[in-house]
């Protein structure tokens, strides 16, 4: 939309603005650990276990009964298999076993030793997965405010001007819970690393073709319609005005859905 304005010369000036993450933040919890008869043991959390989403803590805002300020999600999150192996060599443990297991094959080796125990030597090269089995990525998302400007620089590329600041509110809510939840389960919180560079990562980005009253107000009617352009529609997450709260896929779906029986 943007690089193509001089092809719509009655277009809207609002392409690009009110871009939200839908409050996406991530965050990990670190080496969770329960009590079982007064001694802390790992606490298994095995997140390359099933889906990636199984379980939701919702904090209601401050249109909710009981509630107050922006409103947010906490989900668990999963990954693949793989990066249990990922997890566990970057773990030092992992570099000690290792050595072990080389050392006492070499050392067989130079020895003549005819005894095979490979099973075994695998067992213990592969360790007991404590790091990787209390571990857990935790995803938050909500009601951030919607005032990033999506613009083109000069040489066309995408560039995002969007002030963290502007929410700060909201993210500090979501990683306080999310400290409780780690503390609860035993575990260390760390937060997203990019924080400390005033950046924030999103798989759920939001606007920039915004619905709105009129030209004046956004991009497109209540039905997907470009202002001055009948016939030219959108219905994607870009027209929606901010965020929508948890993840976004079904809102996008059903707003799609709404568009297309309005054009038959």
């Amino acid at each position: 939309m943007l690089k193509n304005r001089a092809s719509f010369p009655g277009l809207s000036e609002r392409p690009g603005h009110f871009f939200s993450g839908n409050g996406d933040y991530l965050g990990l919890f670190l080496d969770a650990k329960d009590e079982i008869e007064g001694k802390a043991v790992p606490r298994l959390l095995a997140p390359s276990h099933g889906s990636v989403i199984t379980s939701t803590v919702r904090v209601p805002d401050s249109r909710d009964e009981g509630g107050t300020g922006p409103g947010y999600y906490i989900q668990n999150g999963g990954y693949p298999g793989f990066v249990d192996w990922l997890v566990e060599a970057s773990n030092d443990g992992e570099l000690h076993r290792a050595l072990r297991f080389i050392g006492h094959e070499v050392m067989g080796w130079f020895a003549g030793d005819k005894k095979s125990d490979v099973d075994q030597e695998l067992e213990r090269l592969i360790g007991d997965a404590r790091a990787s089995s209390s571990t857990l990525p935790v995803l938050g998302m909500g009601l951030d405010t919607p005032g990033g400007r999506l613009t083109l620089d000069d040489r066309q590329f995408l560039e995002l001007s969007w002030r963290p600041e502007d929410s700060q509110e909201y993210f500090d809510r979501v990683k306080a819970a999310m400290g409780d939840l780690a503390k609860h389960l035993g575990a260390r919180f760390l937060g997203d690393p990019l924080d400390h560079i005033g950046k924030k990562v999103t798989v759920h980005p939001l606007g920039g073709c915004s619905m709105g009253n009129s030209a004046e107000e956004g991009v497109v009617d209540v039905n997907g319609e470009v202002f001055g352009y009948p016939g030219f529609v959108i219905a994607d997450g870009s027209v929606m005005p901010g965020p929508v709260g948890p993840n976004p896929s079904f809102t996008i779906a059903a707003l799609a859905d709404r568009v297309a029986d309005h054009l038959t």
